[in-house]
């Protein structure tokens, strides 16, 4: 944990497990900051940020 109750990219992995997700590329590491959660509608634009994360699912 951080300031401001943010988390590194490793934490939240090590705590949703290898059951619920796989990470193919982490071009930051391990150690980059996750942003707080934001839910876009499918008609907005995503806007990147420091901390974005990009879940994808198949």
């Amino acid at each position: 944990m951080s300031a401001q109750g943010r988390v590194t990219l490793g934490v939240l992995l090590d705590r949703l497990g290898a059951e619920a997700v796989t990470a193919l590329c982490l071009p930051s590491g391990r150690q980059a900051m996750v942003g707080a959660p934001v839910i876009h509608g499918c008609d907005e634009p995503m806007t990147a940020f420091p901390g974005s994360l990009l879940p994808v699912m198949a």
